[in-house]
């Protein structure tokens, strides 16, 4: 049995709460079903990273909690990522909601820019630029088709300005 778990109240106002009708309902229904269906996910230090309504209703009706671990030792910005990431997938937000948190993806895409950008550095005694999609040099187009092409719809991959990265993470026009 995993125990304690925390819950980091950076994550929690980083997210909307559900309303008490939507608790309601939720609690219902982990109630008629006796158990938890989805696991509450934790991170290695044993911190909720997604369920924390969850993770209340089974306290408060004394079913016992299924937990996940996914470690990012090391990866604050990735853990935070996920969190933004894993709620714009499962929850029901509206738009507003959306936006709050392409925000809050911000700072985090903000470093991954960097981070690109300084690769394409060259490094003490080379000379050029370096461009991301292109490295390694690739001998063939057809190395480029059936390597590269894959590898850039990968969310880590992806190219462009901060602001494109994240319209297309919440599903929603820059021009709303």
């Amino acid at each position: 049995m995993i125990t304690p778990v925390y819950t980091r109240s950076d994550y929690q106002k980083l997210l909307p709460p559900l309303s008490t009708t939507e608790y309601e309902k939720l609690k219902e229904s982990i109630k008629k079903e006796g158990r938890l269906l989805v696991p509450i996910i934790i991170n290695q230090d044993n911190v909720i990273l997604d369920g924390h309504h969850r993770f209340m209703a089974c306290k408060e009706l004394g079913i016992k909690i299924q937990f996940n671990k996914q470690d990012f030792t090391g990866r604050p910005l990735e853990e935070k990522q996920y969190v933004i990431d894993v709620n714009l997938i499962h929850r029901q937000l509206n738009e507003f909601q959306k936006v709050e948190l392409g925000f809050a993806s911000e700072g985090i895409e903000n470093v991954k820019a960097r981070q690109r950008e300084q690769s394409t550095l060259p490094k003490k005694g080379e000379k050029g630029f370096k461009h991301p999609a292109l490295q390694p040099v690739l001998s063939s187009a057809e190395d480029t088709i059936k390597n590269q092409l894959p590898q850039q719809q990968n969310e880590s991959h992806k190219i462009g300005r901060v602001s494109h990265i994240i319209a297309s993470k919440i599903g929603l026009s820059l021009y709303i």
